[in-house]
């Protein structure tokens, strides 16, 4: 759905993405598989537009970034505890 009918997914994200990323945090076994599901908004994006987080590591500006902070804004209490490391481990 993510891929094939991307309208409806950015729907479904904004109305569960929080889930998404709590289970991200919580779930350490289903990290990886979990994290393919999350869109962000970017710096790199219009505004109201999302990024996967693949395409965001692609970039060449991030190139050199080590990590990736995923905030929660409905869950500030996590928000610091959500990072990525590139190369999958954080």
């Amino acid at each position: 759905m993510k891929k094939d009918e991307h309208d409806a997914y950015v729907g479904f994200f904004k109305e569960l993405g929080a889930f998404l990323k709590e289970g991200v945090y919580s779930d350490r076994s289903n990290r990886e598989p979990l994290a393919q599901l999350l869109l962000f908004e970017s710096t790199r994006t219009e505004p109201g537009k999302f990024t996967t987080l693949d395409q965001y590591a692609r970039a060449d500006a991030v190139a050199e970034q080590k990590e990736i902070l995923l905030p929660n804004r409905r869950e500030p209490r996590i928000a610091g505890a959500l990072a990525f490391s590139r190369g999958g481990q954080g």
